[in-house]
């Protein structure tokens, strides 16, 4: 991948300082990232990393040197001391290539330095300073290095944690004050003795099992407005189910793409409108029951419109593309819904203002079991 890709091509980037990133897997703030189809291997790894309890944040590959820069950008790096500003974010490094004729080296705050060796792992704490010096004298100059970011496990260990909160003036004790003082601040101590705080670490969501489910996507999990609350409640509460979380990752890809594509054109921005509006009864229609929404058309099934299928006066060669669309969203293989047309006895795609009752759908279906359970057999990819 690092060899065949840009890094604008994998979520990532190359600064004029002669160091480039690719982001393989993320879910951090409302940005959702799976490149699980170009780096299985990295997502499995992963994956077993978040069963085995561990907060996974980010997975991403760091190189100095690379051949997508000019010749004089890859001959040194240096990377000014810097810290995350997330206590408790941790990094285990894993260096890919070291190329011969390169060095280089990380300096932590209070440790010895670290050499980037091919094959070694090392962990260390992101919001320590650190810099990094690079290195190089041969004909080749990659150092290539995969990083996977995770919360410090003492955050979640226990489901409480006591957090010991020292006040500062005009800070959340002293507008307390004032308040219990009737809006004077006259007796209030000038250096108050710290507060505890109890607090709970939050639930463990496991959502790198979703991105290598999911393959391939980069979505704005708060594209709805709703700061991915409705995404939390179908992926990681109680009640949460597998193919639900899909179809709405998927709904909220295709989201991004429309905002992306949808300036200049009505048709797109009112699909885009409509996409921001999906709701909890158009994933039912679509995860319980896909096959009779599509039998019932438009006028039965609200859901179609989040594909643009509903719209009037659309060349056929469209509609069919719309409904490849579908197809995708609901991970379906291509040739499926035109099986499931031909069962119906529709033509593929199906006329606009289409659509059956129920019991129109089972006639259309009567003494077609083997054919119908040899489709839902092989639909699904």
């Amino acid at each position: 991948i690092l060899s065949t890709h840009k890094a604008t091509a994998v979520n990532g980037y190359c600064k004029e300082t002669g160091w480039c990133e690719y982001v393989f897997l993320t879910f951090e703030s409302c940005q959702f990232i799976s490149e699980c189809m170009k780096v299985p291997k990295v997502c499995q790894v992963a994956r077993q990393m978040e069963a085995a309890g561990l907060r996974v944040l980010r997975v991403s590959a760091s190189l100095a040197g690379s051949s997508e820069l000019p010749p004089h950008e890859r001959e040194s790096l240096y990377i000014a001391p810097h810290a995350s500003s997330e206590v408790g974010r941790m990094r285990m490094s894993c260096t890919m290539v070291v190329s011969e004729g390169t060095s280089s080296t990380m300096m932590i705050e209070g440790e010895e330095p670290k050499t980037y060796r091919a094959g070694s792992c090392f962990w260390f704490d992101e919001s320590m300073t650190h810099e990094m010096d690079f290195v190089a004298t041969g004909s080749n100059s990659l150092r290539a290095t995969l990083y996977f970011d995770a919360l410090h496990p003492g955050y979640y260990a226990q489901e409480t944690k006591e957090v010991h909160y020292h006040p500062t003036p005009f800070g959340l004790w002293w507008w307390k004050g004032i308040l219990a003082n009737g809006g004077s601040s006259a007796t209030l101590a000038s250096a108050p003795g710290p507060e505890v705080l109890h607090v709970g670490v939050g639930r463990h969501k496991q959502w790198v099992a979703y991105a290598e489910e999911v393959h391939l996507l980069r979505a704005d999990v708060c594209a709805r407005g709703d700061w991915g609350k409705l995404l939390d409640d179908e992926a990681f509460s109680g009640r949460a189910r597998a193919d639900r979380a899909h179809i709405m990752l998927t709904l909220l890809q295709r989201i991004s793409v429309l905002a992306q594509n949808s300036e200049g054109s009505e048709e797109l921005t009112n699909l885009l409108v409509r996409n921001k509006q999906f709701t909890e009864q158009d994933l039912d229609d679509l995860s319980n029951n896909l096959w009779g929404c599509l039998a019932g058309g438009c006028s039965r099934c609200k859901a179609l419109e989040l594909f643009g299928v509903c719209l009037q006066n659309v060349h056929d060669a469209i509609r069919q593309k719309l409904f490849l669309g579908l197809s995708a969203t609901m991970h379906l293989n291509e040739w499926s819904l035109k099986a499931w047309w031909r069962l119906l006895e529709l033509p593929h795609p199906p006329p606009y203002g289409y659509g059956m009752s129920h019991e129109e759908m089972l006639e259309k279906l009567r003494g077609k079991e083997a054919e119908l359970q040899a489709h839902f057999d092989s639909c699904y990819r």
